[in-house]
C-alpha cells in the first residue's frame, strides 16, 4: 500500500505540473518580437507591407497603420496563429486612459501606464512605420523609434505609443519534459505494484 501511495502522489504531482498554462503567444525575455535579435530591434511594420493576416491579405496603410487589424495581421505573420488583442490606451488620447510618455517629439523616451488593464503589447508609431514590443506584466519602460525609417531614410520622431491587452486569455497546455517523465515513471510504478499485488494474491 505504501508503494501505491507514493506512486499515486507522483502521478498527481505530474498532472498538476502539466496543467500549467502558457501564453499562446511565446514571447522572448527582451521586449521584441519577430525581429532581428542581432541588432536588438523590434519588429518593424511599414506602409505598403503585405501581410497574410488571420482573415486574409492585409496591406499596411500609410496613415494610422497601427490599428488593431494590422497589429493582429503582423502577429499572425510572425507566429502563424490568430492572437486577439485590443487597444488599452494611446499616448495621444484625450482623456489619456492612464498612458503617458516622456520624450514626445523625439526618438526615445519612457512610457508609464496607470490604468486597470493587464498589458500585453506596446506599439511605437513614427512616420509610416511602427514597432511591436512585448510588455507583458509591465506598467512602465523605455520606448524608441530606432529601426523605423521616415521618407528621407532617417530615424523619425515619435507619433504615438499604444498599449494593448490580450483578449480571451487563450492558453495552450504544454507538458514539460521532466513532468512527462515523472508521470510515465509513476504509471510504470503503479503497473509494477499492481502486478506484485496480483502475484501475492495468487500465491495465497
Amino acid at each position: 500500500m505504501r508503494i501505491l501511495s507514493v506512486v499515486f502522489s507522483a502521478i498527481l504531482g505530474g498532472i498538476a505540473m502539466m496543467s500549467t498554462s502558457v501564453s499562446a503567444m511565446p514571447m522572448p525575455a527582451t521586449p521584441m518580437i519577430g525581429c532581428d535579435t542581432a541588432t536588438d530591434l523590434a519588429c518593424r511594420v511599414f506602409a505598403g507591407q503585405n501581410l497574410t493576416g488571420p482573415s486574409g491579405p492585409v496591406t499596411v496603410p500609410n496613415n494610422g497603420n497601427d490599428k488593431e487589424n494590422v497589429v493582429e495581421a503582423a502577429l499572425f505573420d510572425v507566429f502563424g496563429s490568430f492572437i486577439d488583442v485590443m487597444e488599452a490606451a494611446k499616448s495621444d488620447d484625450n482623456p489619456s486612459r492612464g498612458l503617458s510618455i516622456t520624450g514626445a517629439g523625439s526618438s526615445s523616451g519612457t512610457w508609464t501606464y496607470t490604468g486597470v488593464e493587464e498589458l500585453y503589447l506596446l506599439t511605437v508609431k513614427a512616420s509610416n512605420d511602427f514597432s511591436i514590443y512585448n510588455i507583458e506584466g509591465l506598467t512602465t519602460g523605455p520606448w524608441t523609434t530606432e529601426g523605423l525609417v521616415n521618407g528621407g531614410g532617417n530615424t523619425p520622431n515619435i507619433s504615438h505609443v499604444t498599449v494593448w491587452k490580450l483578449v480571451g486569455g487563450t492558453t495552450t497546455q504544454i507538458p514539460e519534459p521532466g513532468t512527462l517523465a515523472l508521470l510515465l515513471l509513476g504509471l510504470a510504478g503503479l503497473t509494477i505494484a499492481a502486478q506484485r499485488q496480483k502475484a501475492t494474491a495468487t500465491q495465497r
